[in-house]
């Protein structure tokens, strides 16, 4: 289970720098559950291009994640993650959002990853109206599995209560991975 504490600042119209500090509580099915902090994380998101309406959209992202959280414990790696990525999106009808996304994540000796991890997804998210909205995921990567790589379904919903708080909720399956399902609650406030 992961708690992240996550704050974005936008310095310009198209630069937000982001960290995010997380919380880790693991569960083995054999020994003692273990609790604390685990890799803090700080990068930013960029909008390279733009059309002149907001859309379509080309965006480079870069997260760097530093080893705070206890190795030994399965808190952290244990090493320095660089992840370099590039995501572009549409909107059609003013309503449908398709996002593609690809990452590469280069890896500098985690016991979790023995090699550096390419992963692509896409995305579709429905506004069915201002204040909610519904979306499907999928990813695949290439995440030390050469003959069975590992792919995450999801569907979700967002909900914007007013124009500081927007609460997001999705879940889906895991295929080719030790775990079977994932889910994320998260809860937005923009000032």
């Amino acid at each position: 289970y992961i708690g992240t504490p996550y704050v974005r600042y936008g310095l310009m119209s198209n630069l937000a720098v982001f960290a995010e500090s997380p919380f880790v509580l693991n569960e083995p099915d054999e020994g003692d559950s273990e609790g604390g902090l685990g890799d803090v994380a700080a990068g930013f998101d960029f909008i390279a291009w733009q059309d002149v309406f907001g859309f379509p959209w080309i965006m480079p992202h870069f997260k760097i994640s530093f080893p705070t959280g206890d190795e030994d414990k399965d808190l952290g790696t244990g090493h320095t993650m660089t992840t370099v990525g590039l995501a572009v999106g549409t909107v059609v009808e003013e309503v449908l959002h398709f996002i593609a996304d690809g990452e590469y994540a280069i890896n500098s000796g985690s016991k979790y990853y023995k090699e550096n991890v390419a992963s692509i997804a896409g995305a579709v998210i429905w506004d069915i109206s201002r204040q909610f909205s519904v979306m499907a995921e999928i990813k695949g990567s290439n995440d030390d599995h050469p003959d069975q790589q590992p792919f995450y379904y999801s569907g979700g919903m967002s909900y914007k209560a007013n124009d500081q708080w927007v609460y997001t909720l999705h879940a889906g399956s895991v295929k080719n991975r030790d775990e079977d399902v994932n889910g994320v609650f998260k809860i937005s406030y923009t000032f």
